[in-house]
């Protein structure tokens, strides 16, 4: 790594993500703040915080062969739409953890808006920090979060011992370019939101290196389209986003979405499915 992608590393790094107090005070009082967790809402439906809401959850979960009465970890479980899911269509238990406490307030209501506050438990906790018995969950999911930690290596050894043997693992996130194809713009992006984006294959990498036998795949395309759904309803509910919401809100989540479609056509930041096994 050049001195320069050292300096611009540090600008990215500057949050100590094992410090839980100032990690979880970066993430409520900047992009999770209530109203940026409640706009995102809007577009990608009631309960969900990831790309593509319902439409890739349904999906992606359908893909992980749950059983009635498994345990699932939910690692970054934001407001509780594919932990609802997950109990109500294949009947596992959910314990959901999250370091946002704007995020497990919402959660907790959607829960309770659905009668399965019994089946889910929320629980404010460090994913770097909190551990579990050995071989305590069936399955462990995580979606779009781990952008936030840049400790892959340890948290995905925390991963597999939590597992039981022949647990399944299951995580989707942003992927992107080698550092040096990266452009100052998207270095300023990853620097404003604390994200440690890595090429799928050093991704992939981590988590054969915990022990893990790992299909990955890139999910560009998909996103591409997604990105554009999302878009097309945002314009859709307009008048009835800026009822709730500002014209800085509209504004921000439009051209957010409009540079990450840039982005990914040209190849710097993508979506990625890594589905996994212990």
């Amino acid at each position: 790594m050049t001195a320069n992608f050292a300096d611009k590393r540090k600008d990215v790094e500057s949050i100590d993500n094992k410090d839980s107090d100032q990690f979880q005070d970066f993430l409520d009082n900047s992009q999770y703040k209530l109203n940026g967790i409640l706009r995102y809402e809007k577009i990608f439906g009631r309960g969900f915080i990831s790309t593509g809401g319902k439409t890739t959850t349904e999906k992606i979960v359908g893909n992980m062969n749950l059983k009635k009465g498994e345990k699932v970890l939910s690692v970054g479980c934001g407001i509780g739409g594919g932990e609802i899911l997950m109990v109500q269509n294949y009947g596992v238990k959910v314990h959901a953890i999250d370091l946002s406490h704007n995020m497990l307030s919402v959660g907790r209501q959607r829960a309770a808006e659905n009668n399965i506050s019994d089946e889910i438990t929320f629980e404010h906790a460090n994913a770097l920090i909190r551990d579990f018995e050995e071989g305590e969950f069936d399955v462990i999911y995580s979606r779009d979060c781990i952008i936030h930690i840049r400790e892959k290596a340890d948290l995905f050894a925390r991963f597999y011992k939590w597992l039981k043997p022949g647990g399944r693992l299951v995580i989707s996130d942003y992927i992107c370019c080698p550092d040096e194809e990266k452009t100052e713009e998207f270095w300023t992006y990853l620097a404003d939101r604390k994200y440690d984006l890595r090429p799928m294959n050093e991704y992939a990498d981590f988590l054969k290196g915990a022990g893990f036998d790992v299909k990955a795949t890139n999910m560009s395309e998909w996103f591409i389209e997604i990105l554009e759904m999302e878009l097309a309803r945002l314009e859709e509910i307009k008048e009835d986003y800026l009822k709730a919401h500002s014209q800085k809100d509209y504004t921000d989540i439009r051209e957010g979405w409009e540079i990450k479609l840039v982005r990914c056509k040209d190849g710097t930041q993508q979506w990625a499915l890594f589905e996994c096994t212990k």
